[in-house]
């Protein structure tokens, strides 16, 4: 190898014939041979895919299903592409997915969100199930109880 220099009126690194390096997993890099005026990577010159991978086609996967696409809009006005096989039977809502409201396939009409309803405490579950009076009724017998057991 020599300096850098001229060739063709161009300026050229090395003016030799350049030698190729290889580089084994988890070795040095060695010299493997002669290229001309470029360092070529030798061995795996594709990495991360196995003996026998090629680019997938219809012909390595077979064919695929027949397909139709279905839209869907939300209350929002998102609209969402959906695709089924053409023999699946295709649900009334769907869940967008941007808000997570239900969605419909009429864009006129979409469904409406749906009512949620406030959180409950205990003491609302409690008035549900017994009226004032009944729990007048309780807290008078808790208080006797109580008293009963101080003495007062």
């Amino acid at each position: 190898m020599q300096g850098a220099g001229t060739r063709d009126g161009a300026k050229v690194l090395f003016a030799a014939p350049v030698q190729a390096l290889d580089c084994p997993s988890g070795g040095s890099p060695q010299i493997v041979g002669d290229a001309q005026g470029a360092l070529v990577a030798g061995g795996n010159a594709i990495r991360g895919t196995r003996v026998g991978a090629g680019p997938m086609g219809e012909a390595e996967r077979g064919e695929a299903a027949p397909r139709r696409r279905v839209l869907f809009w939300c209350a929002q006005g998102h609209e969402t592409h959906v695709a089924f096989a053409s023999d699946a039977e295709v649900p009334d809502l769907w869940d967008c997915p941007r808000c997570g409201l239900p969605a419909g396939q009429d864009q006129s009409a979409p469904p409406p969100a749906p009512r949620t309803e406030p959180y409950k405490t205990h003491l609302a579950y409690v008035r549900e199930r017994r009226s004032d009076a009944d729990g007048d009724a309780l807290l008078e017998e808790a208080l006797a109880k109580l008293r009963a057991r101080r003495g007062a």
